[in-house]
């Protein structure tokens, strides 16, 4: 392991990368932290597109996992970042994310062409709930950062009646 004043992050060496290789990298950095945290051995291969927690992840390594990546890009990362990222992929795709805002302004433009894109998805495909989801959580952090990791936020669940949350959970209990 390197000395701590040593040790660059995935946000120090972003800069210094083409897109293809940060994405290597990135890829490298979520395996190397999946497989420490659930005690893997370092030879051990994850695949890419299995979810992170049929892996093996539960709630207490997911929160090891989120600090540890957070302090990969240099941000607290939001509660239900494994949820909205669930594989390997999807989550060093999102980190690359977060490390190239960091290196360009914004560009209000290619947000709304982004957004038009994904207006695309049909409202049952599972992407579009997770965008939906995504996109609400990034809004509270604008918004309101101490609201941002409640995850009644971040499900869209903070305006629900106590009956409206009572019927989830008998629904939820009883499939």
């Amino acid at each position: 392991t390197a000395p701590a004043a040593a040790r660059t992050t995935l946000a120090d060496r972003a800069a210094d990368l083409d897109p293809e290789a940060l994405h290597a990298l990135a890829r490298t950095v979520v395996t190397t932290a999946v497989g420490e945290v659930l005690g893997l051995p370092r030879t051990a291969r994850l695949p890419e597109d299995r979810g992170l927690f049929d892996l093996g992840l539960d709630s207490l390594t997911a929160i090891e996992l989120r600090n540890r990546l957070g302090s990969e890009v240099g941000e607290r990362l939001p509660a239900t970042v494994l949820f909205d990222h669930p594989t390997v992929r999807d989550l060093a795709a999102h980190l690359v994310d977060l490390c190239a805002g960091r290196r360009t302004l914004f560009d209000a433009g290619a947000l709304g062409d982004w957004v038009d894109s994904a207006a695309t998805l049909t409202a049952d495909d599972d992407r579009r709930a997770g965008l939906v989801r995504a996109l609400k959580s990034a809004l509270g952090r604008l918004t309101d950062p101490d609201e941002a990791d409640d995850p009644a936020t971040a499900f869209g669940m903070d305006s629900a009646s106590d009956d409206e949350l009572f019927g989830l959970l008998d629904r939820e209990l009883t499939d």
